[in-house]
């Protein structure tokens, strides 16, 4: 279904009269003039800045917190991801497959230091089932790359947190003692 849609997309934006808006995040103004409309009376300005820090300027990712604020009080938005967001997240993720989730999970243990070594190394993944996997959470818009870098992490912390905190606990450790062992072997041979 995800290819599909990516394929009508495509279609749609070759046709005339058709043209593809790429939108950027809100700033932290934006988002509480946005949290202000919602609610229809001014936002408390720290219960606005966190919202905007967990959201990351996603108007929607907003919108859900600010309903999970003022539903379960404003100390819920720091903790878990609000359901209706995790269940349309994980869903998202869901739609990769097996490889892409694997390495997803090495991306949200190593953080901003995930690159093609690191991820290759602890999945053990061919290379080329490896690439195709990445690229396959790349166009379902879960993972983005890092061009200046070549790391890759999540488009959303959100969905970074959701991942990390679908770890098992066992596999939490192993990764983090892998991505450990790694880094350390590569500082050791950059020394």
């Amino acid at each position: 279904p995800g290819d599909a849609m990516l394929a009508y997309f495509a279609t749609l934006e070759r046709l005339p009269g058709v043209e593809r808006i790429d939108l950027r995040p809100l700033d932290a103004a934006e988002q509480r003039a946005q949290l202000r409309a919602i609610l229809g009376r001014p936002v408390p300005r720290d219960l606005a800045g966190r919202i905007h820090d967990r959201a990351e300027g996603n108007p929607f990712f907003a919108e859900e917190l600010l309903a999970t604020a003022a539903l379960e009080g404003e100390d819920a938005i720091a903790a878990e991801v609000p359901r209706t967001l995790r269940d349309i997240l994980l869903a998202r993720i869901a739609l990769t497959g097996p490889a892409a989730r694997s390495a997803m999970r090495v991306i949200a243990v190593a953080g901003h230091l995930a690159d093609d070594f690191i991820v290759r190394s602890i999945t053990g993944l061919p290379t080329a089932e490896l690439e195709d996997a990445l690229r396959d959470a790349i166009e379902r818009q879960v993972l983005v790359v890092n061009r200046d870098d070549g790391t890759y992490r999540f488009r959303h912390a959100l969905v970074a947190e959701l991942v990390y905190g679908d770890l098992l606990p066992g596999e939490r450790r192993r990764l983090h003692a892998a991505v450990a062992e790694l880094l350390t072997a590569r500082g050791g041979d950059a020394a």
